[in-house]
């Protein structure tokens, strides 16, 4: 299902705990010096500016990075992990639009497309706007504390910023793979996933399958 912002909180990662205790603060400068706020909680973003060699800026870089080079793609667990990927644009676009708001007290709003993507799905679809020859291909592992599935409920955020237009996100793919053409890293890539494993921010699955 998806996340609303008036879902429960339940973070399960320093990353997390930061960001809650991040909108508990502006919560309570709000309240107490009566400040407007507007909190923004962005889901998967990507595009153009994104680091390609970096494993933590996100995996649709990585897999650009890859195809471009033929190299193997890595799916992690099965594949169908489900994420709301929202490109850079749209995301500043919101931020823009949220500027112009008369809020009263704190308002938080989601900022997704409201999609939900596998994995697998997304690396197709590199694969076939590329037109690379790598192999995509299942190997078990799985980034520790990943949860399974997340994406946006963007009813509430529809009402502030508008409705995210249909192709937007076939428009960032389009300009995430011409940015990572340019960028061209992924030896370092390389590197860098190589240090997840060796700090144990990997783990692999040993079960038998059956």
């Amino acid at each position: 299902v998806p996340t609303h912002e008036t879902s429960p909180c339940q973070p399960l990662s320093i990353y997390s705990i930061t960001n809650e205790v991040q909108e508990n603060l502006f919560k309570m400068v709000s309240g107490a010096y009566q400040v407007p706020v507007v909190i923004l909680r962005y889901f998967n973003v990507f595009g153009a500016g994104q680091s390609v060699s970096n494993p933590y800026t996100g995996v649709l870089s990585i897999f650009a990075s890859r195809l471009l080079a033929n190299k193997e793609i890595e799916i992690y667990e099965d594949g169908r992990m489900e994420r709301d990927f929202v490109p850079i644009h749209d995301v500043v676009n919101a931020n823009a639009k949220v500027l112009e708001l008369d809020v009263l007290g704190v308002l938080a709003l989601n900022i997704g497309l409201g999609v939900s993507k596998t994995i697998m799905q997304v690396a197709e679809s590199l694969k076939t706007e590329i037109g690379s020859q790598s192999n995509i291909a299942l190997s078990g592992r799985y980034r520790v504390g990943d949860i399974r599935h997340c994406y946006a409920d963007m009813s509430k955020a529809i009402d502030f910023i508008g409705k995210i237009p249909k192709d937007s996100f076939g428009r960032g793919i389009r300009d995430l793979i011409a940015w990572a053409q340019k960028e061209g890293k992924a030896a370092e890539l390389d590197q860098s996933l190589a240090e997840l494993s060796e700090y144990g921010l990997t783990g692999t699955d040993t079960s038998s399958g059956d």
